[in-house]
């Protein structure tokens, strides 16, 4: 069975590669509130940030998940986005 998820992985190593990445953020949950309440402020995507830098703000919203639901990354990554890249 562990053959047969190391296969299926090793055939969308961009999907799961990206997966990890995005797992790698939930570091954020580790920081004290004080540190992660600036650091959310100063990478919102919000209209004021959007305008004045508007491809540091895509790009790191690209990297935040809210990790109560990281399990769904897992879910829609294995079903919808590996198989895409097999494709």
């Amino acid at each position: 069975m562990l053959k047969r998820v190391l296969h299926f992985v090793a055939r969308a190593p961009l999907t799961y590669a990206w997966l990890v990445v995005l797992l790698a953020t939930l570091v954020q949950h580790s920081l004290s509130q004080r540190l992660l309440r600036a650091l959310l402020l100063s990478t919102s995507t919000n209209l004021h940030h959007l305008a004045s830098d508007p491809i540091r703000v895509l790009a790191n919203s690209l990297l935040r998940i809210d990790g109560r639901y990281w399990w769904l990354y897992v879910v829609v990554f294995t079903l919808f986005l590996a198989p895409a890249e097999c494709w």
